[in-house]
């Protein structure tokens, strides 16, 4: 997503295109007032019929899932509904996008972020797409995760192939909320957090393979 995305301050709510989608399996983010709140609306209705109806719809019920899962948990977006057949909105998150420079600032904002990810764990969701881009510190100073777009949440029936699955993606979660405290607070990693440093690097590795050469590759040009 583009650095403008959801958190930059704004003294009002006018309407406000966030993400214009770079692909058909992208979504339109966009700030708009509706019904007298500030909202951000995220919405497929631009992409390609046949993709829309079936991938984008896949992509948008599993957002919509595990943003339901995780309602009233401080430190992630308010879910506010379905906006048309291939939309939802959330409300507005006012505050600034996190930079290297807010961790090093402040190390306490790693804390929080260890225990909102701990907490979407416990509650059967996990993010898997947690680096700075995707955080948020409000005029508060609290931290807020976004975008959830590649959650896996839970499944109830929670067989075995769900539950490893499931798993992985918890303890891949960790791996990159360890690798952020070693690179910018290594006094704050506990003796769970140490163990996990061994997996830092190959994540790290195993990551950008994914980006540059699967991903890549699966996204539909315009």
């Amino acid at each position: 997503m583009k650095d403008t995305k959801f958190g930059l301050p704004h003294t009002d709510c006018e309407y406000i295109e966030l993400q214009k989608p770079k692909s058909h399996l992208k979504a339109t983010v966009y700030r708009r007032t509706l019904n007298e709140q500030c909202m951000v609306i995220k919405d497929y209705t631009d992409s390609h019929p046949l993709l829309r109806a079936t991938i984008c719809r896949a992509l948008l019920r599993r957002e919509i899932k595990a943003l339901e899962r995780i309602q009233g948990i401080p430190g992630v977006p308010v879910f506010l509904g379905t906006h048309g057949q291939y939309g939802f909105a959330m409300d507005w998150i006012e505050g600034q996008r996190l930079t290297n420079d807010a961790f090093q600032e402040n190390p306490q904002l790693l804390n929080q972020l260890d225990e909102c990810v701990r907490t979407l764990h416990r509650s059967g969701v996990t993010h898997n797409d947690i680096h700075v881009r995707n955080l948020i510190v409000d005029s508060a100073g609290a931290l807020h995760i976004i975008d959830f777009a590649s959650a896996i949440t839970r499944s109830k029936l929670f067989v075995l192939q769900a539950k490893t699955i499931y798993k992985f993606f918890c303890f891949s979660d960790r791996v990159k909320v360890v690798r952020l405290k070693q690179q910018f607070s290594p006094d704050q990693l506990s003796e769970d957090d140490l163990r996990l440093t061994r997996y830092t690097k190959l994540f790290q590795s195993a990551s950008r393979f994914w980006k540059k050469y699967l991903y890549s590759r699966l996204k539909s040009k315009r």
